[in-house]
This record gives C-alpha cells, sequence and structure tokens, in this order.
C-alpha cells in the first residue's frame, strides 16, 4: 500500500502561479513573507483563482487577499471548500 500526501488546491494554485513549492508555504505565506508574490503575481493569481473556482473577486477582496488564509476565508465566503 503506497502513500501519497496531496496538497489541496488551493495550495497547489499558489505554488504553480509564485513559482515556489507547496513545502515553501504556510497558511501566513503572502506578499510580506514571499519574494516571489510580487503585484504582478498576485495579479495572476487573482486571475487563476477566479477561473479555477468560477468566482469573481471584487475590489476590496483582491486588495484582501494578503495571506494564503485569506484566500480560504474570501473563497469560503463566496461558498467555495478549499
Amino acid at each position: 500500500m503506497s502513500e501519497t500526501t496531496e496538497s489541496p488546491p488551493l495550495l497547489e494554485l499558489v505554488a504553480d502561479v509564485l513559482g515556489v513549492g507547496v513545502v515553501d508555504l504556510s497558511e501566513e505565506s503572502g506578499p510580506a513573507t514571499l519574494a516571489a508574490w510580487t503585484s504582478r503575481k498576485h495579479l495572476e493569481l487573482v486571475v487563476t483563482l477566479e477561473e479555477f473556482y468560477g468566482v469573481s473577486l471584487s475590489y476590496s477582496e483582491i486588495r484582501g487577499l494578503r495571506s494564503i488564509s485569506a484566500a480560504k476565508r474570501i473563497l469560503a465566503a463566496k461558498g467555495v471548500g478549499v
């Protein structure tokens, strides 16, 4: 029996957009803690989240997307489980 550990899709999406490993991410990861989370990557992440989860983020939600945990809260408020 082989063990596989799957990362939640949100972490995989963020890691893919930022070009970092999933193991490099935590709930607190954000622009203040990751050099890879630039303003350009932030916009790419917004577009990726909107497309993947089928949601539309408001201006205030985009500005509030300051960490992985914030992304989870924003998506949960839209009824998306991550």
